[in-house]
C-alpha cells in the first residue's frame, strides 16, 4: 500500500488492515460512469507496479464534490 501511495500522488489516502484496503482519491469526469470506471480500474492497473495483493474491488462510493467537501469540513473521512 505504501508503494502505491508513493507511485501515485493522486491518492488522498490509503489504508489497509491486512485482508482489505481502502483507497480515497479525487477525480473529475463528464459523468458518474466515467469516474466510477476509473475507480474500478485503479487497483488492477497498479497491482503489479505496486506489488498489491490479488484482491478484487468489492465496494465503491462516488460522491459529488460538495458532499466530499462537507464531510471533510466536519472532520469525517474525505
Amino acid at each position: 500500500m505504501q508503494r502505491l501511495s508513493e507511485q501515485h500522488q493522486f491518492l488522498d489516502s490509503v489504508s489497509s488492515t491486512g485482508d482489505s484496503a481502502e483507497i480515497q482519491f479525487w477525480d473529475e469526469g463528464e459523468n458518474m460512469l466515467d469516474v466510477a470506471s476509473l475507480a474500478m480500474r485503479v487497483w488492477n492497473e497498479h497491482r503489479e507496479s505496486a506489488s498489491l495483493p490479488p484482491w478484487e474491488v468489492v465496494g465503491l462510493e462516488v460522491l459529488e464534490k460538495t458532499v466530499r467537501e462537507s464531510r471533510t469540513s466536519v472532520g469525517q473521512r474525505a
